[in-house]
């Protein structure tokens, strides 16, 4: 299993990717990290992993898409990379004023991550019944395939939202370390896992009653 940490490398085609925020954000760290150089200003990189708590309610996509009519589940035991909100904001405060960091990254995920299919489990206990159609990483990797394929030979007539490169980033089997954020900012997540997911369902119920 891949051990996603600071070291990894980002995305070298963030514009061939139907994703706002992965073109957004690789441009965004070019662009402070050629200030910095060029006008040697300090700066820190932050990459939070996906960032929930009470104001949210969709389920991530990282456990899959109901884009077909049904739910379908690719996750499987794959990791979320869950940072609660309050904790992402304390991690970015101790970045902002912790001395010695100028040029650092550091990736901003909380402790005991849950996989997709313990999240799914937990969302149908605490929120709604959900039905779902559990689809192995194999054929996830081939129905990407398929669909980047049928992309590039039609023009475009379909938008290149399933893709090989979109299935390494969302459901190839990835592990996720905060050691870094830990050691020198000294971060610990004050809201747990499991309170951060009770809050999370809370508000999904929430919103769920106000129609």
């Amino acid at each position: 299993m891949n051990v996603l940490d600071e070291s990894a490398p980002v995305e070298p085609n963030p514009e061939s990717r139907a994703e706002a925020y992965c073109y957004a954000k690789v441009k965004q760290d070019e662009l402070i990290e050629q200030y910095g150089r060029e006008r040697k200003l300090p700066y820190v990189l932050l990459r939070p992993g996906l960032v929930y708590g009470p104001g949210k309610s969709a389920i991530p996509g990282r456990v899959g898409t109901d884009s077909f009519g049904v739910f379908l589940h690719f996750g499987g035991t794959n990791r979320i990379p869950f940072t609660y909100v309050d904790n992402c904001a304390e991690a970015v405060v101790l970045a902002g004023l912790k001395k010695g960091v100028d040029g650092e990254i550091f990736n901003i995920v909380d402790d005991d991550l849950p996989s997709s299919r313990q999240f799914l489990r937990l969302y149908r206990k605490n929120v709604r019944k959900l039905r779902s159609i559990y689809v192995p990483h194999f054929l996830s990797y081939l129905f990407c395939w398929l669909w980047e394929e049928y992309c590039q030979h039609s023009n475009d007539q379909l938008p290149p939202i399933y893709t090989r490169r979109e299935w390494s980033a969302y459901w190839k089997k990835t592990d996720y370390t905060n050691a870094k954020l830990k050691q020198i900012l000294s971060w610990s997540p004050k809201i747990s896992t499991s309170e951060g997911l009770n809050r999370f369902f809370e508000g999904c119920r929430a919103r769920r009653e106000l129609g």
